[in-house]
């Protein structure tokens, strides 16, 4: 997802690249099956590492999402704790999402 107040997905690309590197340079550009990292409140707070399934995601679990929001598959949790914004079924943290798809 993007926005700093939320978990939001960046390229793996972008680990050793400006923007992880704290320059303000916008991260690449996602695209579908791409592996990337999900970051938790800052993009340098990465909690997880996953595959982008959607780039234009209306609806993902019965919920409206608003422009600029992607899915993701969680393929690797490194910080289980992290809360998640949207629950998914009955998980609400990213260690308990392992394998689903999230906003």
């Amino acid at each position: 997802m993007r926005g700093y107040g939320s978990i939001q997905a960046s390229p793996m690309a972008s680990v050793s690249g400006s923007f992880m590197g704290g320059n303000p340079s916008p991260p690449p550009v996602l695209v579908e099956g791409m592996h990337c990292l999900i970051a938790c409140i800052t993009p340098n707070n990465v909690v997880a590492h996953g595959r982008v399934v959607n780039l234009v995601a209306h609806v993902v679990h019965t919920l409206s999402m608003g422009y600029g929001i992607c899915i993701v598959i969680v393929d690797h949790v490194i910080d289980g704790s992290a809360s998640l914004i949207f629950s998914v079924d009955d998980k609400t943290t990213i260690g308990e999402a392992l394998g689903y798809i999230i906003p």
